[in-house]
């Protein structure tokens, strides 16, 4: 890893997918559906929402306000995309802001935090690749709704096998 290395969002999705599809088994991937990361089990669909300043998570989240009252009021609603549980995931140095803010915005929203201080010590030459373990949950979630959507679960699907083809051909042009 260059010195000059900085945290992006990149890390924290990958963080999140190697935790749900590793250590919870869930099937996880990201942008589905305007979502950073969505993890499945079968059971119950999780968003994960990626922010890494401050600006981005506050101001960012604000343009989002349509989403966020349909999240509010999932229960009393037709359940198209909307997720059972739903987290922010942020750099160690915005989980306080984060909590208060997911606690404003909904309380049942909850907050991962990612520890990059740990992140650059343990992986200063890239060696270190599992970002799961740079994961604490520092606020839980609660359920929004308690139903689970089969289209949703089919977009996933759909996304996955997308990803799948997109990387198989990136690596059959690499090969040419």
């Amino acid at each position: 890893m260059k010195e000059s290395y900085k945290i992006s969002s990149f890390d924290l999705k990958l963080a999140c997918m190697e935790y749900y599809r590793f250590n919870k088994g869930y099937v996880a991937v990201d942008e589905c559906n305007s979502c950073d990361v969505i993890a499945d089990n079968g059971k119950e669909i999780i968003e994960v929402e990626v922010k890494i300043s401050k600006y981005d998570l506050l101001n960012g989240e604000k343009k989002k306000a349509d989403k966020h009252f349909q999240y509010a009021t999932a229960a009393n609603r037709k359940l198209y995309m909307i997720p059972n549980r739903y987290y922010f995931c942020v750099p160690s140095n915005l989980s306080t802001l984060a909590i208060e803010y997911a606690k404003e915005l909904n309380p049942s929203y909850g907050v991962i935090e990612f520890d990059y201080i740990a992140f650059m010590k343990m992986n200063p030459h890239g060696k270190f690749n599992q970002h799961d373990k740079f994961l604490k949950v520092v606020k839980r979630t609660k359920l929004l709704h308690t139903n689970y959507n089969l289209k949703f679960q089919k977009a996933i699907i759909k996304r996955c096998s997308t990803k799948v083809i997109s990387l198989m051909q990136e690596k059959f042009r690499s090969s040419l």
